[in-house]
């Protein structure tokens, strides 16, 4: 846990009582929600991508009491989802189209999912499958997707997957033929009045969602103690004592840094 706690961005996600960001207001309002995973560093960004793909698929069986044609499409686009593929992918794949939720999903290859979830992809996802240049250990995964008689237009070897030049895709697109072909380039760097733009944007959103300064500091179970021994400072964790247990109950204190270290039976809720 320490390093989840001890950052301070994820100690302001984590430690926040009534966060204002709704994950499924986002989904019925049609709200763009775009979270960046760097900075936080790759094990603590893993953390973040993990959770929020629970929630959003959270959110999205809790449209089950909707009527189908009440239900707002909602698009998710998880990059390098291989970080933190987890066993709700096989839920997502297998049932977001009915709850209409769209999935974009992006990674290296096949050959860095988990088995269960690289079936799920065969077996779900048929609506476009879409490859740059592979890596040659991946190529015998798309060989399915090509034409197998080598008379039929457009025939090509699977071996030229892993030989595409840049700007240049396979597309294997339901009810078409797959094709290669190029694709558009990367778009200019944003010019002032974009960056404006999105710095008002910015300030905006903290504005509305971030809690008050103090709030998650105060409220939160988990703090940070420096305690000095000697010429020696540590910085440990520290678990509250829950307001619920009457005052005779250890303070389950040192918790994290201590794993050796047990608070008992808890108290029903």
């Amino acid at each position: 846990m320490s390093p989840f706690t001890t950052s301070a961005p994820l100690k302001k996600i984590l430690g926040t009582p009534d966060a204002k960001l709704n994950i499924f207001d986002c989904m019925e309002t049609k709200k763009i929600l775009i979270v960046k995973l760097l900075g936080v560093g790759r094990q603590n960004g893993n953390l973040v991508g993990t959770l929020l793909t629970s929630k959003v698929l959270q959110s999205a069986f809790s449209r089950q009491k909707q009527p189908r044609p009440d239900r707002v499409p909602h698009f998710f686009y998880a990059d390098e989802f291989q970080n933190f593929q987890t066993p709700d992918f096989e839920d997502i794949l297998a049932e977001a189209g009915g709850f209409k939720l769209a999935l974009t999903l992006a990674n290296q290859g096949f050959y860095q999912l988990d088995s269960k979830i690289k079936q799920a992809v065969f077996t779900n996802v048929t609506a476009a499958r879409i490859a740059f240049c592979l890596n040659h250990e991946d190529v015998s995964n798309w060989k399915h997707y090509l034409p197998s008689d080598k008379e039929s237009p457009g025939y090509f070897s699977p071996d030229y997957l892993a030989k595409l030049p840049p700007y240049t895709a396979f597309f294997a697109i339901t009810g078409l033929r797959p094709v290669i072909c190029s694709t558009l380039e990367p778009l200019p760097p944003p010019n002032q009045i974009q960056k404006d733009n999105a710095a008002t944007i910015r300030a905006k959103t903290h504005e509305i969602y971030d809690p008050p300064a103090a709030t998650f500091a105060e409220n939160s179970p988990i703090r940070t103690v420096d305690k000095t021994a000697g010429n020696t400072t540590e910085t440990v964790l520290e678990l509250e004592q829950d307001a619920s247990t009457d005052g005779n109950a250890e303070t389950p204190t040192n918790l994290l840094s201590n794993p050796a270290k047990k608070a008992g039976p808890r108290k029903p809720r």
